[in-house]
């Protein structure tokens, strides 16, 4: 699902970070949710979820306003466009 060899333990950081730099409450189901939206933005592209979820905290820094979803769809388009 994820990609790569992540520790839960690191996926779970990773998820917190994301929710936290889109301003989301960090609860099991905004996690369960993050993961969807991270899932169906990279579901056609040949790129890992999981770097779509650490490219989240980044780019939400700089795209202030935008919600989780809209910001995971940013990154999986920048990371298939080859810009991340």
């Amino acid at each position: 699902m994820v990609g790569g060899s992540y520790s839960s333990e690191r996926v779970q950081q990773a998820t917190a970070a994301a929710l936290v730099a889109t301003g989301t409450p960090v609860t099991t189901d905004n996690f369960s949710r993050a993961w969807s939206s991270v899932l169906a933005a990279t579901d056609k592209l040949a790129i890992e979820p999981m770097d779509v979820m650490l490219c989240v905290p980044e780019l939400a820094s700089s795209e202030s306003g935008l919600t989780f979803p809209e910001v995971a769809a940013l990154c999986a388009s920048e990371i298939y466009l080859g810009k991340r």
